[in-house]
């Protein structure tokens, strides 16, 4: 029987796992590493992540001028050169999106720029 003051036993322990060693990581080597998504993918979920933010996010001036001008230019920089309608398919457009972009453009013209950019998209 073990006293309160002594440790307890090893065996018991859930410390006292095996260190990984050749025969654990060995058993690692036979399942291949997924292939990560394609860059486009990344990007319309960033860009649709972005333009849900900007449409939920209300008076902070400096996040909405940043967050038109990386939707613009991440639709701008598509190597496919359809980073525009990209945009299009993947932010929600509706009218809020499009009665917040306005009512920004009044005052900030990266909104205006972003307007412009998305008016500019072959759908």
């Amino acid at each position: 029987s073990s006293s309160p003051a002594e440790p307890p036993e090893e065996s018991s322990s859930l410390l006292s796992m095996p260190a990984p060693g050749p025969a654990i990581s060995g058993a690692f080597r036979w399942f291949p590493d997924p292939n990560p998504p394609p860059p486009q993918r990344l990007g319309e979920w960033m860009m649709a992540s972005l333009g849900y933010l900007f449409l939920f996010i209300e008076g902070d001036a400096l996040f909405t001028v940043c967050a038109c001008r990386a939707l613009q230019a991440m639709a701008q920089s598509d190597p496919d050169s359809n980073g525009r309608a990209r945009l299009l398919r993947g932010v929600w457009l509706g009218v809020p999106m499009l009665s917040k972009l306005s009512l920004v453009a009044c005052s900030h013209t990266a909104a205006l720029d972003l307007l412009h950019c998305l008016f500019e998209a072959e759908c």
